[in-house]
């Protein structure tokens, strides 16, 4: 008797707790929605909801473990709150409605209320005495639905990265089933073309060639490249991805093709031909940078040149460094993009006065803005090519 009160009590405190996790919630998101937001509710939220769903994944546990709680109450309300915070609540967190949140509030909300009307007004008892106490059918059914919660948890976390990077950086990245891609797209305006290809640090030594190979193919083009120089020697760690792409198996931007080929035509110090393509470097020196972006890429150096594991833990344990500060990620990513495209910018129109086919192997980032940029200037896109980067299944 003294276990059926336990579990009785359990129970009971956990349906009150949904609830006022709902409420809680309504009142959060409506402030938000209203331009209002109330930082003590937001703190509140955040530690009933985090209660709320540890608390759930022991109800979840328990009426799989005895069939004499009840399902019907209990059940529902430990997958709801499992769903909305371990499955991110997929897939309503992928529409582009911004009162989402304030929608599965409501909707915890009045299930809330509907479970504890069934459980006070409707006398649904949350502990059958009349069921056993363990069956295998009940525990193996619990095993079914929980490897089938597990790959939903897996795909909704797949499905929110993969929304959050091609939201990020305007389609030019994406994630994808057989692998990561990244987009190539050309422009055209009259007899100007602008082909901005979406690039990144570390990627298989095929995504390289294929630039380079259909670079290799353009009898006439200036091509526009990136990479932060340090002309006055203010980093003390060279910014380097070899390391981890190294370790994962895989290549290099700047140890690949079409690296070298840029690199010696860069180098190249004989007779220029007319018909030649012309690398041009249309990035920014360090210097020009604010300090706490300076501070930012000193960290992520040093994150990358680690030996060892324990080396890098080290690095992102350390509570001093820019990579454990948000405010200061924030504004030297907006130094990172924003500055660097704004000469990104200038180089493009430059660019664009002497020759008809300017290309822009840029990372993904940043080509968002710099599209929106070539459509203000006129230019119309009129292919997309996608390049797989990384493939899943090999």
């Amino acid at each position: 008797m003294k276990l059926h009160g336990t579990m009785t009590r359990f129970a009971a405190w956990f349906l009150l707790a949904f609830l006022a996790d709902g409420l809680i919630s309504v009142a959060a998101e409506t402030g938000k929605a209203a331009g209002s937001p109330i930082p003590a509710l937001d703190g509140l939220r955040a530690i009933v909801a985090t209660m709320v769903a540890l608390w759930a994944v022991v109800i979840y546990a328990m009426v799989f473990l005895t069939p004499r709680l009840s399902k019907r109450l209990l059940l529902s309300a430990s997958l709801f709150a499992l769903w909305a915070s371990f499955g991110s609540g997929f897939p309503l967190n992928l529409w582009d409605f911004p009162q989402v949140g304030l929608a599965l509030a409501i909707a915890q909300a009045i299930l809330g209320v509907a479970l504890v009307f069934f459980w006070k007004k409707r006398h649904q008892p949350l502990l059958h005495d009349e069921r056993p106490a363990f069956t295998w059918g009940n525990f193996a059914a619990g095993a079914v639905v929980s490897v089938a919660f597990f790959f939903f948890c897996i795909i909704s976390l797949v499905s929110t990265a993969a929304d959050a990077i091609e939201n990020h950086t305007g389609g030019y990245a994406q994630l994808r089933p057989s692998g990561f891609y990244l987009e190539e797209r050309t422009f055209r305006k009259d007899d100007k073309e602008v082909r901005l290809v979406g690039m990144i640090h570390v990627a298989k030594a095929g995504f390289y060639d294929s630039i380079a190979s259909d670079l290799r193919g353009i009898k006439s083009a200036i091509v526009l490249l990136e990479g932060v120089s340090d002309e006055k020697g203010l980093l003390k760690n060279r910014l380097s991805y070899s390391g981890i792409a190294e370790f994962i198996g895989i290549a290099s931007q700047e140890k690949s093709a079409f690296s070298a080929q840029a690199s010696r035509a860069l180098n190249y110090d004989g007779p220029s031909h007319p018909e030649a393509i012309e690398y041009q470097q249309a990035d920014l020196d360090i210097s020009a940078l604010q300090p706490q972006t300076l501070a930012l890429v000193e960290a992520l150096a040093q994150l990358l040149s680690s030996k060892s594991v324990q080396e890098v833990l080290t690095h992102l344990q350390d509570k001093a460094s820019p990579l454990n500060n948000e405010a200061a990620m924030q504004a030297a990513m907006v130094d990172l993009i924003q500055t660097r495209n704004s000469h990104l910018l200038t180089s493009l129109q430059t660019a664009l006065a002497t020759s008809n086919l300017v290309i822009v192997p840029w990372g993904a980032a940043h080509l968002p803005d710099l599209q929106k940029d070539l459509e203000k200037m006129g230019f119309k896109l009129v292919n997309e090519k996608a390049r797989q980067a990384l493939a899943f299944i090999p």
